[in-house]
């Protein structure tokens, strides 16, 4: 990620984020901050990669991790909502007030993630949402 051929650089990126784990998430991690502008995406979604791996094999606290790191600046937006979107999913039950909150929000992005989101919830959790407000 660190060539200045911006497609070796990109595919580095995407390969880490297919291989995933521990390892690969730490080196994508690495290089978000400092990656050019045109691979940021890459590297990015890549984290996002990574994260889902973790989320569905049940290391929920190491897709959380991710998905926190994900949500700073200079990450872009597209990958930042994806992020949230994430860590909204990990968190469960315990995410509840947090879409509520995005749901009462006057960002229309998290809005409309929020709302999203709703229709993801499992149908155990979609009562808690609703008598929650």
């Amino acid at each position: 990620m660190r060539s200045d051929d911006l497609v070796v650089a990109q595919a580095a990126a995407t390969a880490l984020g297919t291989l995933g784990g521990p390892a690969a998430s730490e080196a994508l991690i690495s290089a978000l901050a400092s990656a050019p502008a045109a691979v940021r995406t890459a590297v990015a979604d890549s984290c996002l990669k990574c994260a889902e791996q973790f989320r569905t094999a049940g290391h929920q606290a190491q897709a959380l991790a991710l998905y926190e790191r994900l949500n700073a600046e200079g990450v872009p937006e597209r990958a930042r909502m994806a992020a949230m979107r994430g860590a909204l999913l990990t968190r469960g039950v315990a995410a509840v007030p947090q879409l509520i909150e995005h749901l009462k929000s006057n960002d229309r992005q998290r809005q409309t993630l929020a709302l999203r989101l709703v229709r993801e919830l499992p149908d155990p959790m979609r009562p808690r949402l609703w008598r929650r407000n």
